[in-house]
Formats: C-alpha cells, sequence, structure tokens
C-alpha cells in the first residue's frame, strides 16, 4: 500500500483500520509512506505491519529509487494507491516488475475545485483520468467520488469499484458518562446543549458557514455551545479566531485541536453538523457519531446524505440560515426523540457500514486480483 503521507486525517485513518484488521494468514501487508512519519506511522507499526517512509518532499530522486528497491525486493502481487501521489507512485513502480502486479487505484475525495489544491495534486488528479484505465481497478469510498472523477476527468468507468469506509461501532458507541465528563472538562453546565464540528480547519469545510449558522442557533437557544476538534482549530488560528469573533460566540465556543479521545468527544454531543462546501467523498466523522447515538445535520456534499438516510438531517451547502434552521430543530428534539433518532442512527450504521464488511471487501479484492496475475 503506498500512501502520500500519514498524518491524522480520513484516509489514513482507514489504512490504518485495514491493516489492522487484515488476516495475516491471507495477506502480508507492507506500508509504504512517500514523505516522513506522520501521527500515525508509530499505530502502523505498532500493528507489526513493516512500514517505509521515504521523505519524497526532501529527496526526490532518491525516494524514487527507494521505492524501486523495495518493490523488487516485496515482488507484491498487488499495489494498492491511496490517492492520487499514491496511484501514481503505485503505477510507476508495477512499470518496472515482472511478473506485472495488480494496480488499485485508490481514490478517497471528491475533486477539489480549481485553485483549492496544490499544483501537483491538480496535476496528478488530472493525469490520473489516463492513468486509471492502466489499472487493475479503481477503488472508490463514495459513489458520488465515482461520478464526478469520471465525468470531470474521464476516469475508467468499467474498472470502478465503490467499498464504503467502515466503522469500529466497538470503539464508537454511545456513552452516557461521556456527555458529563466533557462538559466537565469544558467547564460548562452539565445540561448545556453541545454541537460538534469535527475534522480540520481548512476551506472545504468552511467553517464560516458553520459560525453563521452557530451565531444564529445561539439567538435562539442559549444555553448552547459549540465545541470543534480537529488539526488547526486552536486559538493560535488567526483566521480562525477572526470567525469567532465576528459570530459573537465568546466562550460559548470550545477549540480542542487534534484530538485522541474522538469516541468519547462524538459519544458527548447533542448534535453533530457537517458544513463542508464540497470536497467530500464519505465524511468518516458522520458515521462515526451515528455510531455513537448521535444525531446529525450535515450539507449534502458527497455521499452525507446516502449515509445518514432518515436519521438526521440534510442541507445544502453553503447556506448558513437553513443550517441553522436544521441545527435548532435538531437541538429542539425530546430527549426521547433524539433518543430513538440516535439509535436508528447506530442501526444504520451497525448494518450497512461495517469495519468487518470493509475489511472483508478489501480481502477479496485482493484475493479476486492476485489470482488474475499474470506470471
Amino acid at each position: 500500500m503506498i500512501i502520500s503521507g500519514l498524518s491524522l486525517g480520513g484516509a489514513e485513518g482507514n489504512l490504518l483500520k485495514l491493516v489492522e484488521r487484515i488476516d495475516p494468514e491471507r495477506f502480508l501487508p507492507i506500508v509504504v509512506s512517500l514523505s516522513g512519519a506522520g501521527l500515525l506511522a508509530h499505530e502502523i507499526r505498532n500493528t507489526g505491519v513493516l512500514l517505509h517512509e521515504l521523505r519524497m518532499e526532501r529527496r526526490f530522486l532518491a525516494s524514487m529509487r527507494k521505492l524501486l528497491q523495495i518493490s523488487r525486493q516485496v515482488r507484491p502481487d498487488v499495489i494498492h494507491g491511496w490517492m492520487y501521489h499514491g496511484n501514481a507512485a503505485a503505477s510507476l513502480a508495477a512499470m518496472f516488475l515482472r511478473p506485472t502486479p495488480a494496480v488499485v487505484h485508490g481514490i478517497r475525495a471528491s475533486p477539489l475545485a480549481p485553485g483549492e489544491a496544490k499544483r501537483l495534486t491538480r496535476f496528478l488528479l488530472k493525469f490520473g483520468g489516463p492513468l486509471s484505465h492502466l489499472a487493475s481497478r479503481v477503488l472508490y469510498n463514495a459513489h458520488s467520488a465515482a461520478n464526478a472523477h469520471e465525468a470531470q476527468y474521464q476516469y475508467c468507468r468499467t474498472r470502478r469499484q465503490v467499498i464504503s469506509n467502515g466503522f469500529d461501532t466497538d470503539a464508537f458507541r454511545p456513552a452516557p458518562l461521556s456527555a458529563l465528563s466533557v462538559r466537565d472538562e469544558l467547564g460548562i453546565a452539565p445540561t448545556a446543549q453541545l454541537v460538534g464540528l469535527m475534522g480540520r480547519y481548512h476551506p472545504m469545510k468552511d467553517h464560516e458557514n458553520f459560525f453563521l449558522a452557530a451565531r444564529e442557533v445561539s439567538k435562539a437557544l442559549p444555553n448552547a455551545h459549540f465545541l470543534l476538534a480537529g488539526e488547526g482549530l486552536t486559538n493560535e488560528n488567526k483566521s480562525l479566531a477572526e470567525l469567532i469573533a465576528r459570530s459573537m460566540l465568546g466562550a460559548r465556543v470550545h477549540l480542542l485541536g487534534p484530538r485522541r479521545d474522538m469516541p468519547r468527544l462524538l459519544a458527548s454531543l447533542d448534535v453533530l453538523a457537517s458544513a463542508s462546501a464540497y470536497g467530500e467523498a464519505f465524511p468518516n466523522v458522520i458515521g462515526e457519531a451515528m455510531s455513537c447515538g448521535v444525531v446529525c445535520v450535515a450539507t449534502s456534499v458527497g455521499d452525507s446524505a446516502a449515509i445518514i438516510g432518515d436519521t438526521g438531517y440534510v442541507v445544502p451547502p453553503r447556506d448558513p440560515n437553513e443550517l441553522a434552521a436544521r441545527l435548532k430543530v435538531a437541538l429542539a428534539l425530546s430527549s426521547d426523540e433524539r433518543r430513538l433518532r440516535g439509535e436508528a442512527a447506530r442501526t444504520r450504521i451497525v448494518k450497512m457500514y461495517s469495519l468487518t464488511g470493509c475489511v472483508e471487501d478489501h480481502m477479496q479484492l485482493y484475493q479476486s486480483l492476485a489470482q488474475k496475475r499474470q506470471y
């Protein structure tokens, strides 16, 4: 498996969940990170999986030689690229191997708007279209992402496969005591209503949309507080601080930065908000919150509406008035109504998006491709 890096993100976290649970009697996974060590590198090594870090951002040619050396030593049956950089590297490595391994191009996001991605990423996104016709399989985690890549960049339709993200419903589960402990940590009343927005600080997440909506919610519900956790969500972020100042929410906003206790934080929420404007394919945080029995209000980007079903609320992107209206509806639910919706949300995740099923689908894909490999 070749991935661009191992920072704390959705794609990286899903790779970790996969290698943790893959059957070692059927497969021997090896991970190659094109960049240096990230937050998840230690956890991947703790699984016993061999990890190579190439640091390509510092020494491109040496890293490419190292990638080819690793490929020749391992002689893999399947090379699975994760995201655009990993897909290009997977195809390149396979070109120099005989017999040629099967190549899986893994795409885990919707295409970003022009100007929203770095120049190299934009190039690899476009180049990935013709390159995908040489891959054995083009694997997406969301139907919306597959449709967008095929329509906009001519990615190969005939080799498309979709395996939705899976969720650890044992780790992410309702935990009533979390509601009290998190409110105690934040220094707010046990009865305070808590709205969460989880994920890194990035234009695609549209924090401005969220804070415009939160301001309207706060006017109607003086007991509402807003919890944000993720990379860049700290008081040191000046642009974020300006958004908060304009929203006039003051001490009702709680910035926690990156956290490793996400199941606890999610289980403490009354409502999970996802305000993204674009770029999402299969937002993990929605499935994780639903698994915790939390009602979700999300913008209709990626597969968000398909994940939520009728258990929560879906609104148009970039519409803070509608987002605020649905947040107020969700917060106005009685405790019994919220509990019933939360139970329905968790049941939906358990039945449709289990981690066990996701891992098995990947193993079946690898098995079928390995059997077709030409010797």
